[in-house]
């Protein structure tokens, strides 16, 4: 687990990147320039920021809303061209050695960077759920479905989860891919611990980036606003889940008497006496199919209604 306290400066690779010398930046010698690589994380925390904002702010739309439902997707895509963008700050460090090196991550491993071995090392197990859902709403026949649990404590909790083909005749759920199964049940992603476990990876890719290319702090405060309105906005998020997700972890975001701001990842939840399975109702929209003229869908959780264990 990694532990920071977070400050109104905001976050120390931040800092960092803003205080190399010139002789340390070959963001501009490459035959593709990039930007600053402090203009680059910049940016993307901005749009992820954005983009958390706007599905936060969609999540008590109607089921069908098309707002609620891009806005998700639009989230997802933006972790996962931020990942893709902490290579760049790689790149951005990394002295030309003449080859081409428009695929930054091809290039970076052909030349054997240290920096790139040791930070894939360090995050691409966290990144492989966010990966595979990015490649199949891109890519793959899916859709997003939204619903609803009423939870082991009768808390309302709002979700969803990646749609596919699960079976014959039209059948739709949870992609058996991305959700893993519960209690002989489908699963879905509640908003609160899909937010709290993606920021949680969001700063754990800033930690072990900084640790990887910076051996000291900043020597002076760096104020990085976006990063700490995505904090922010997970200040004001319950640890009411879906049954499953008790166990798995997620960032503790918790502000100080002195103003700092606790940051754990990754945390998991301690009431390990709770029957969290107990759930009292769930309420999801199945996909009307035109073709056949009716729905064919599995509905998540929906086994362990009023089931005893």
């Amino acid at each position: 687990m990694f532990e920071i306290y977070l400050t109104k400066n905001g976050i120390p690779l931040y800092g960092n990147l803003l205080e190399l010398e010139p002789d340390q930046l070959f963001h501009e010698k490459h035959s593709n320039k990039l930007a600053h690589p402090a203009d680059i994380l910049s940016d993307k925390l901005s749009n992820l920021n954005g983009r958390l904002k706007t599905m936060v702010h969609h999540q008590h739309d109607e089921p069908i809303s098309d707002n609620k439902t891009s806005s998700i997707s639009d989230y997802i895509l933006e972790i996962n061209s931020f990942y893709d963008s902490l290579f760049l700050i790689i790149k951005c460090l990394t002295k030309p050695d003449g080859t081409d090196n428009q695929d930054v991550k091809i290039w970076l491993k052909s030349i054997k960077a240290q920096s790139y071995t040791d930070f894939v090392s360090s995050t691409n197990k966290n990144h492989n759920l966010f990966r595979n859902i990015s490649n199949k709403v891109k890519h793959g026949h899916v859709g997003i479905s939204t619903l609803t649990v009423y939870n082991h404590k009768n808390i309302m909790v709002h979700g969803f989860y990646i749609r596919s083909i699960t079976g014959e005749n039209d059948q739709r759920g949870p992609d058996p891919e991305i959700h893993m199964p519960y209690k002989g049940c489908k699963t879905a992603f509640s908003y609160n611990h899909f937010i709290l476990h993606s920021v949680g990876c969001i700063f754990y890719y800033l930690h072990h980036l900084n640790k990887i290319l910076f051996k000291t702090k900043p020597k002076n405060d760096h104020k990085e606003e976006s990063a700490l309105n995505i904090v922010a906005t997970c200040e004001h998020i319950a640890h009411a889940f879906f049954p499953d997700e008790y166990s798995r972890p997620y960032a503790f975001v918790k502000r100080q008497d002195d103003g700092r701001i606790l940051f754990k990842y990754p945390y998991r939840y301690s009431g390990n006496k709770e029957l969290f399975q107990n759930i009292h109702r769930v309420n999801a929209y199945l996909a009307f199919n035109q073709r056949t003229g009716s729905s064919n869908g599995i509905m998540p959780y929906l086994p362990l209604i009023n089931r005893k264990n």
